[in-house]
């Protein structure tokens, strides 16, 4: 898993996690939602441009417990090697996605190199589901090393578990099953009504080169 970082108090951690820390910033919310019904996932703009999802999740750290969060997705440019400039992180519920607004709204990066002020509005696409099958849908092929970061009670589960868990009709979970005709051959296996994960998941290729990678964040 992505190494947890030390500089986030657990008493911080509990309070996002339980939605009873209310930061500066946080009422200006509802407003910033544009009236979008029950919003947990928000797109953040202004993002550095060499910031990688795990970076995100660096960032998202010194904040919060990974158990606030469950999608984290930075497009990339492949021309340019660098992200789109904005990234989407569904939070567990309203409260999360709240906190989350207050602490980071218009604060600059702890962790870029060059100070962005952050901008978040409420994403098109809302919920863990919805975005797993955009991203199915939009994508033929999971672009490695830059596909979402998936959690599940706060530890990393990989693309291909979580399209399975929570999209098995999906195409690309599909073809991750059973190989590049599984869009016609296969049954999908039934979502289970309460997913039921290995303590540790093996990760994929693309997957260990990215998070055994160089250490730190």
């Amino acid at each position: 898993s992505i190494p947890r970082l030390p500089n986030c108090t657990e008493e911080r951690r509990a309070g996002a996690v339980s939605g009873e820390v209310a930061p500066p910033g946080a009422m200006d919310f509802d407003s910033a939602m544009q009236g979008v019904e029950r919003p947990t996932t928000l797109m953040i703009r202004n993002l550095p441009r060499k910031f990688a999802a795990r970076d995100l999740v660096g960032e998202l750290d010194l904040y919060m417990s990974r158990t606030a969060f469950d999608f984290v997705y930075v497009p990339w440019d492949k021309a340019s090697a660098n992200n789109m400039g904005y990234a989407f992180v569904n939070f567990i519920d309203v409260p999360l996605a709240r906190f989350a607004f207050g602490i980071l709204e218009g604060k600059d990066w702890k962790m870029g190199t060059r100070q962005r002020a952050a901008k978040l509005v409420p994403a098109r696409v809302q919920g863990l589901v919805g975005n797993l099958e955009r991203y199915a849908a939009a994508n033929a092929q999971p672009d490695a090393g830059h596909f979402p970061l998936v959690f599940h009670h706060g530890n990393y589960i990989s693309l291909r578990t979580a399209l399975c868990l929570y999209c098995p009709t999906a195409p690309m979970a599909l073809r991750m099953v059973a190989g590049p005709d599984a869009g016609a051959k296969a049954t999908p296996p039934p979502t289970p009504p309460t997913p039921s994960l290995p303590p540790s998941p093996r990760l994929d290729a693309a997957e260990e080169s990215l998070f055994l990678g160089p250490p730190g964040l």
